[in-house]
């Protein structure tokens, strides 16, 4: 029975019995079991402009600002604000909740808490799964790490193994390193039944060639030049294949020369 818009000073009063009807001065009160109706498609505007406005459209609602913030304020001592909605299963559970007592925001799956914010950071239960990941700062990850992709370190960036960083793998822009830096071995082990440990570099004409095998089938060192084995230990010595060139030659026994 209320016109669209009261004038200037007017608010919108009932009585609890009669519909709300626009009134001179004094303060909105609609009391009993009376409500404000607004048909589909119509407007609460607040504000001079019409700034505010609160609808429902036949589908969805919609609350629409057009000027400065909007504020939802709990002004209860540790009350908390909740947002919620359908739960999966046509009842209702919260999405996100201002905990005023704990002065976190937590975010929830169907109910189920996955992100709170704390003095320090958040804290996630669960996975974090996102298209790039940038860290200003240190991670201190508890767990195993797996990726699936590239390890992408710049120059000089190193990788530091055990309590005191004493294992550094990194290249300088000039050359690659691998530092031991404790008074422990630098052991490189093959653990894999027969198989070998292998160094290989340039072939001499643009392709890799082995330099050196260590056998693990056959108990063999042995060292190549550009691919081609000329040295191997075996068990009762070594054979070389080709001249050996030495400056002096020293031989406790016997010595067969063909």
């Amino acid at each position: 029975g209320a016109s669209n818009y009261g004038t200037s000073g007017q608010v919108l009063t009932s009585n609890g019995n009669d519909a709300p009807t626009w009134q001179d001065a004094g303060q909105a009160s609609i009391g009993g079991s009376n409500a404000i109706s607004m048909n589909d498609g119509v407007k609460i505007e607040f504000g001079n402009g019409g700034d505010l406005e609160i609808e429902h459209n036949g589908s969805n609602s919609h609350i629409r600002n057009d000027t400065g913030g909007v504020f939802i304020d709990q002004r209860v001592n540790d009350g908390d604000i909740n947002i919620r909605a359908d739960d999966g299963s046509g009842g209702l559970t919260k999405y996100i909740l201002c905990d005023g007592g704990e002065g976190a925001v937590k975010l929830y799956h169907y109910g189920s808490e996955k992100l709170k914010t704390k003095s320090d950071g958040i804290d996630v239960t669960g996975e974090v799964q996102c298209d790039s990941l940038d860290v200003d700062g240190s991670a201190d990850i508890t767990g195993s790490v797996t990726l699936h992709g590239n390890l992408d370190l710049q120059d000089n960036d190193k990788i530091l193994v055990g309590a005191n960083d004493d294992l550094h793998i990194y290249h300088n822009s000039v050359a690659s390193y691998i530092d031991n830096t404790t008074a422990f071995s630098l052991a490189l082990r093959q653990l894999s039944d027969d198989a070998d440990i292998v160094l290989q570099s340039d072939s001499g004409s643009g392709g890799i060639a082995t330099y050196l095998r260590c056998d693990g089938s056959n108990g063999e060192v042995q060292l190549s030049h550009y691919g081609s084995q000329k040295f191997r230990t075996k068990s009762d010595g070594v054979d070389v294949t080709g001249e050996v060139q030495c400056d002096s030659l020293d031989v406790d026994g016997a010595m067969d020369v063909t």
